[in-house]
């Protein structure tokens, strides 16, 4: 990148009336090196012309002598850079969100219908309005019923990777959100990743089947604790073979590595 040139791109689009014009001006003609400074800056944040015109055209970006005031200006592009970042992850979540709505409804959304708001819940919000809530985006959803404020962002990212790169639809994301609150379980990303291969494995793309899935898991898991009980062999006989409890064909997590995803998962939050 030649520097000299890149300033002259950046003069030129540099507000006319700016009352750093006269130290670009400056810039321009001095020899201390102050368009390298620029240029590397610009490379490291991966700043556009535009957006280093802005940063330029800020209080504080040069010394009351006129020079440029490095600290500032990196200070200035690290808020510039992180700020279009943000900006692009809440426009790609927005686009992958409106494209899985589309999907869903063509393949015949279902309606959200919730007899009960999770007990951690109860007196804060009535049956209508948590499934109100659980109509809107998942992003939003968080918002409200993230365990932890600092959650929010981070399960928002887990959530976007598991729409985007999983093609999970939305609905089946908000079912494992209402699972995990109305169930009471600690939330961790394992957990959640353990949940998403489940239900993808099993071909799940709505919400109510998403609850029917966990409820047949919940079932079959007590089924097998209480038969442990009562199956006791007497003496010199053989033992009878081995039921099949893993579910439809479709089903294709067994129990097993379902609960080794689910016990690293709870080994996380020790």
């Amino acid at each position: 990148m030649n520097e000299k040139t890149f300033l002259l791109d950046i003069y030129n689009r540099f507000p006319r009336y700016s009352s750093n014009r006269t130290h670009l001006e400056r810039m321009m003609m001095d020899s201390r090196g102050e368009s390298a400074l620029i240029a590397k800056c610009a490379l490291k944040y991966g700043l556009s012309l535009n957006e280093m015109s802005t940063i330029l055209d800020e209080e504080g970006a040069f010394t009351q002598e006129g020079y440029l005031n490095e600290a500032r200006l990196n200070e200035l592009a690290a808020a510039v850079s992180n700020w279009s970042k943000k900006r692009e992850e809440t426009m790609t979540r927005h686009y992958h969100q409106v494209v899985n709505r589309g999907a869903s409804k063509d393949r015949g959304r279902t309606t959200i219908k919730i007899s009960d708001v999770p007990p951690t819940l109860a007196g804060k919000l009535d049956v209508r309005s948590y499934t109100e809530l659980l109509g809107k985006p998942y992003d939003q959803i968080l918002e409200v019923l993230a365990p932890e404020p600092t959650m929010i962002r981070v399960y928002t990212k887990l959530f976007d990777k598991f729409s985007i790169n999983y093609r999970v639809p939305d609905e089946v994301i908000t079912a494992m959100i209402h699972f995990m609150l109305s169930e009471q379980r600690r939330w961790s990303h394992s957990y959640f990743e353990a949940l998403a291969t489940d239900l993808l494995s099993a071909r799940i793309e709505n919400f109510e089947a998403a609850l029917q899935h966990f409820q047949n898991r919940l079932n079959r898991k007590e089924a097998a604790i209480s038969n442990r009980g009562h199956n006791e062999r007497p003496r010199g006989r053989k033992p009878a073979p081995k039921k099949d409890i893993s579910g439809s064909p479709e089903d294709r997590v067994s129990e097993a590595e379902l609960e080794e995803l689910i016990r690293r998962a709870n080994e996380e939050l020790k």
